[in-house]
Protein backbone atom coordinates (compact mmCIF):
# COMPACT_ATOMS: atom_id res chain seq x y z
CA UNK A 1 0.00 0.00 0.00
CA UNK A 2 1.85 2.86 -1.10
CA UNK A 3 -0.91 5.48 -0.45
CA UNK A 4 -4.35 6.35 0.86
CA UNK A 5 -5.45 6.60 -2.79
CA UNK A 6 -4.33 2.69 -2.81
CA UNK A 7 -5.80 1.79 -0.13
CA UNK A 8 -9.58 3.43 -1.52
CA UNK A 9 -9.17 1.04 -4.24
CA UNK A 10 -8.82 -2.16 -2.28
CA UNK A 11 -10.97 -1.36 0.67
CA UNK A 12 -14.09 -3.05 1.50
CA UNK A 13 -15.72 -0.20 2.61
CA UNK A 14 -18.81 -0.83 -0.11
CA UNK A 15 -19.48 -3.80 1.75
CA UNK A 16 -21.09 -1.66 5.19
CA UNK A 17 -23.40 0.22 3.16
CA UNK A 18 -21.90 2.24 0.53
CA UNK A 19 -20.26 5.67 -0.63
CA UNK A 20 -17.59 6.21 1.89
CA UNK A 21 -15.55 9.41 2.55
CA UNK A 22 -12.14 9.79 4.25
CA UNK A 23 -12.21 11.06 7.93
CA UNK A 24 -8.71 11.35 8.11
CA UNK A 25 -5.12 10.74 5.97
CA UNK A 26 -4.17 7.33 6.14
CA UNK A 27 -1.48 6.31 8.35
CA UNK A 28 1.25 3.61 7.43
CA UNK A 29 1.01 0.21 9.63
CA UNK A 30 3.00 -3.09 9.80
CA UNK A 31 1.28 -6.19 10.07
CA UNK A 32 4.05 -8.99 10.93
CA UNK A 33 6.68 -8.61 7.92
CA UNK A 34 4.05 -6.41 5.84
CA UNK A 35 3.95 -2.99 5.11
CA UNK A 36 0.20 -1.37 5.05
CA UNK A 37 -1.86 1.86 5.77
CA UNK A 38 -4.87 2.64 7.70
CA UNK A 39 -7.94 4.76 7.16
CA UNK A 40 -11.39 5.61 9.14
CA UNK A 41 -14.12 6.80 6.82
CA UNK A 42 -17.88 7.41 6.62
CA UNK A 43 -20.15 5.43 5.24
CA UNK A 44 -23.44 5.47 3.69
CA UNK A 45 -26.12 7.35 4.67
CA UNK A 46 -25.95 6.72 8.66
CA UNK A 47 -22.56 7.72 8.45
CA UNK A 48 -20.80 4.53 10.21
CA UNK A 49 -17.73 4.92 11.43
CA UNK A 50 -15.45 2.59 9.78
CA UNK A 51 -11.48 1.40 9.94
CA UNK A 52 -10.04 0.21 6.79
CA UNK A 53 -6.69 -1.73 6.91
CA UNK A 54 -4.86 -3.30 4.36
CA UNK A 55 -1.42 -4.93 3.36
CA UNK A 56 -0.01 -6.55 1.35
CA UNK A 57 3.26 -9.53 0.79
CA UNK A 58 4.51 -8.64 -3.09
CA UNK A 59 1.40 -9.13 -5.39
CA UNK A 60 -0.95 -10.77 -2.09
CA UNK A 61 -3.26 -7.79 -0.50
CA UNK A 62 -5.10 -8.23 2.37
CA UNK A 63 -7.81 -6.41 3.44
CA UNK A 64 -9.37 -6.09 7.00
CA UNK A 65 -12.82 -3.83 7.41
CA UNK A 66 -14.07 -3.10 10.83
CA UNK A 67 -17.31 -1.04 11.65
CA UNK A 68 -16.31 0.76 14.28
CA UNK A 69 -17.80 3.30 16.94
CA UNK A 70 -17.59 7.09 17.31
CA UNK A 71 -13.63 7.27 17.33
CA UNK A 72 -12.64 4.35 14.62
CA UNK A 73 -9.14 5.84 14.82
CA UNK A 74 -8.64 4.74 18.15
CA UNK A 75 -9.59 1.07 17.99
CA UNK A 76 -6.55 0.98 15.65
CA UNK A 77 -4.48 -0.64 17.66
CA UNK A 78 -6.47 -3.16 19.37
CA UNK A 79 -7.16 -4.02 15.15
CA UNK A 80 -3.57 -4.59 14.60
CA UNK A 81 -2.95 -6.32 17.96
CA UNK A 82 -5.43 -8.82 16.67
CA UNK A 83 -3.96 -8.54 12.72
CA UNK A 84 -0.12 -9.41 14.54
CA UNK A 85 -1.18 -12.44 16.45
CA UNK A 86 -0.55 -16.04 15.57
CA UNK A 87 -4.20 -16.53 14.53
CA UNK A 88 -4.23 -14.12 11.84
CA UNK A 89 -0.35 -15.32 10.92
CA UNK A 90 -1.43 -19.12 10.67
CA UNK A 91 -4.39 -18.10 8.45
CA UNK A 92 -2.54 -16.22 5.96
CA UNK A 93 0.43 -19.09 5.82
CA UNK A 94 -2.26 -21.99 5.39
CA UNK A 95 -5.06 -20.16 3.02
CA UNK A 96 -2.53 -17.52 0.94
CA UNK A 97 0.90 -19.52 0.89
CA UNK A 98 2.40 -16.54 2.94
Amino acid sequence: MADDEELDRVSDIDLVGGEGSALAPGRPITVHWMKGRSRSYKVGSSAKPVLSLAFNDRCDVIVATVVAGKEPAAQEQAVLTFLNGDLVLHWAEQVLGL
